[in-house]
Parts: structure tokens; C-alpha cells; sequence
């Protein structure tokens, strides 16, 4: 039979042809990277039926608002599973303390956070707790509640105890369920230390699932090449309205960053636009010249780009159609392309040294030329403005 669930009282690249700058680029990092920012360790210090205490295990952020998801052993059970008592001290902190650090990601180390977290929510059987902690605007994990079904690989990281750094735990196997482990997963191949416990378990895109629990005997066995895990969709069951979505979807990223994001991918968008413009043109070949040879005659084909755009690579050049008449020697057609950032041309020219040109010989051809928008501060300005509209604060 299920056990009861306790609730405790909470006591508190892209083209830019101007010198404007754009909002950053959001830079992709690896699964285990985004993951690791959202990532606790949790140290617990105060007394159980054994004496003083002083562990660590590990949590994670879920949503912004200040919860934080471990095991229940982490902060309620001491090293031999011993209850820990929950009073408070003589000097007036509670028991246990329970003290977040988070990892500084400029220097690389763990630095303690100035709040002590208080249990929202605890379940024995699933070996969850949940944590809260003053403040707004965490780092929450993208999470969800999903089904795996037996075969499915997922990955874990954790603070182990004396490091003061996370552990990547590699990739385990769900296995087939021992019904002594109720709704756990079994992860073969997932071998976890002292600290780990409470950790993130992840799917390979970054998407935490689960949570790293203990097995049979209440414990993490430690050095064991299976690990257990608690489904973040029995967590949800506990906790209605906790911020993960009920598919693999990411959770809500900050409106500045979607913001940042919107103004990339616009202006991306608008300088990967390709307008293409056309100019046609043709030359005259008359015979008639000395001794009845025909004459060279020349003539120019142009392309303007219009006010605000540039030409963008070269000018591609189509013979269209040719009439050379009825009595023609050698043909010579065009000159080379010339081309500026504004404008690209051509000369077409015809000549027939040996022979006269029989009447009403004539060459066409086709200029075309690639337009791009230039991206100046206007519209700059422009794309800022409808990203703000879309993601209001």
C-alpha cells in the first residue's frame, strides 16, 4: 500500500552591411551543458537518531520560481537510513539546514547561494522531495513527463561527495521493472556515486525525464552498474502544476531571449532573401563595311540595383536567341561581365571579318543579376520592434 504523501508548511549568422549591432545569438551547447545549469548540489546539515549530519546530494531547478527537485533520502534520510529529525536547533535554524550551491560557470566552481531551502512536498515511496527556495528567475530545466517504455536510454549527472565537480554519469538502459522498485526505472549501465542521488536523468536531446533515486533498500548503490530513477510523470501526480510540459517539449526560455532569438532569425531570414532581376538586350549585326565584310557593332546590357539593395554575386549571362542571316562567317559574341556592388553590365558586341552579314542579323541575350536587401539601422530598428510586440514582458 502506498505510503502518505507529506506536506509540509513552507516557512519563506547572418549578413549585416552596415556597423549595426544586433542583439547576441543564443550559442548551441551539448545536452549535458544545458542540463548542468540547471543542477544543484544540496547540502544537508543537522541531526538524526545517529548524530550530526553533514551529507550532500544533488537537484535541479524546475520551472523559475525557486523549486527544486531531489530524492527524499538526500534531505531526509542520513547516510544509513536513519530519519533525520525534523526540529530546529538550539541556535534557531531548522533541522536539517538544507543549503543550496550552484556553480559559478565563469570560474568554474560552486558557490554557495545566501537562502536555506525548506520541503514543499515529500514522497517516500518514489524517494522525491521537493524543495523551495526565495527568489525568482532560476535556471529551470527543459522537462517533461514522458512515458519510456523498457529499452529506452536516457543519461544522469550529479555532484559527487568531496567534488566540487558534476559527474556526467553516462547513458543507462531502462530495464525490464522488480516490482519491489514500485514506479522506479531500473537503469542498467548507469553507475552512480554518493551525491549523485537526486540528480537530472535526460534523453539525448537535453530533456530531463527523471530523477535519480535510490532502489529496494532506500539506498543509492553506489558503484553499481544499474542505477534507479523516479519518472518525472509520477512527480507530476504529486505535483499538479509543476512547470514541465506533458511531452518532450522545452520549457519556456526567458522573453529576452526569445526576443534575441526572434531578431536573429528575422534578420537571418532577410539577408538569405534572394531577389533576382533580369535585363534584356540585343545587338544589330549590318553588313556592308570595307570590301563587304561586316561591320563590329556593339551594344550594352545593365543592371541598377534599386535603393536599398545590393548586387550579390556575378551576373549570369543567357544567350536568348541569334539570327545571323543568310551569309555569315566566323561570329564573335560577348565581352566579359564587369560588375559593381550597385551595378552589373555586359558588352555585346558581333563581328564577322571574312563575310558580309546577311540582312537583318541580330543577338540577344539576358543579364541576370541576384538583389539583396542592405540591412541598415531602420530596419534594424524595425525587426527590435516587432520582436518586442511579439514577446512582451
Amino acid at each position: 500500500m502506498r505510503a502518505a504523501i507529506t506536506r509540509v508548511g513552507l516557512l519563506g549568422v547572418f549578413f549585416v552591411l552596415s556597423t549595426t549591432v544586433v542583439p547576441p545569438s543564443v550559442v548551441a551547447q551539448s545536452p549535458d551543458a544545458e542540463v548542468r545549469k540547471s543542477a544543484v548540489r544540496i547540502r544537508v546539515v543537522g541531526q538524526s537518531e545517529n548524530g550530526p549530519i553533514d551529507q550532500q546530494g544533488t537537484g535541479f531547478f524546475v520551472g523559475r520560481e525557486g523549486r527544486i527537485l531531489t530524492a527524499y533520502h538526500v534531505v531526509g534520510l542520513d547516510e544509513v537510513g536513519n530519519p533525520i529529525r525534523w526540529s530546529t536547533m538550539p541556535d534557531g535554524r531548522p533541522n536539517p539546514n538544507i543549503l543550496i550551491e550552484r556553480l559559478n560557470p565563469g570560474i568554474d566552481i560552486l558557490e554557495p547561494l545566501p537562502v536555506t531551502a525548506f520541503p514543499m512536498l515529500i514522497d517516500q515511496n518514489l524517494d522525491v522531495a521537493i524543495l523551495e527556495i526565495p527568489g525568482t528567475n532560476y535556471p529551470g530545466v527543459k522537462c517533461a513527463g514522458a512515458k519510456l517504455s523498457e529499452g529506452g536510454r536516457l543519461r544522469g549527472q550529479g555532484w559527487r561527495k568531496g567534488q566540487s565537480t558534476y559527474d556526467p554519469l553516462g547513458e543507462g538502459q531502462i530495464a525490464p521493472r522488480d516490482p519491489a522498485h514500485g514506479l522506479r526505472w531500473r537503469l542498467v549501465g548507469l553507475t552512480a556515486f554518493k551525491g549523485n542521488s537526486g540528480g537530472p536523468l535526460y534523453t539525448e536531446d537535453g530533456t530531463v525525464v527523471g530523477i535519480i533515486t535510490s532502489g529496494r533498500d532506500r539506498r543509492l548503490l553506489e558503484g553499481a552498474p544499474e542505477s534507479y530513477g523516479t519518472p518525472l510523470q509520477e512527480v507530476k501526480r504529486l505535483w499538479p502544476d509543476m512547470p514541465c510540459d506533458t511531452t518532450l517539449h522545452s520549457a519556456s526560455p526567458p522573453v529576452e531571449q526569445l526576443r534575441n532569438q526572434c531578431v536573429r532569425l528575422k534578420l537571418k531570414e532577410l539577408a538569405e532573401q534572394i531577389r533576382p532581376i533580369d535585363a534584356q538586350g540585343s545587338v544589330r549585326c549590318e553588313g556592308g563595311g570595307p570590301l563587304g565584310r561586316g561591320d563590329r557593332k556593339n551594344s550594352t546590357v545593365s543592371i541598377d540595383a534599386p535603393p536599398g539593395y545590393f548586387i550579390d554575386g556575378p551576373a549570369r549571362v543567357t544567350i536568348q536567341s541569334d539570327n545571323r542571316g543568310s551569309h555569315t562567317g566566323p561570329f564573335y559574341g560577348m565581352s566579359s561581365t564587369t560588375q559593381l556592388q550597385t551595378r552589373a553590365w555586359i558588352e555585346i558586341s558581333c563581328q564577322s571579318p571574312n563575310q558580309v552579314f546577311g540582312p537583318g542579323a541580330w543577338y540577344d541575350t539576358l543579364l541576370t543579376a541576384n538583389l539583396k536587401q542592405i540591412i541598415d539601422q531602420p530596419i534594424t530598428d524595425r525587426i527590435v520592434a516587432q520582436c518586442e510586440q511579439q514577446y512582451p514582458n
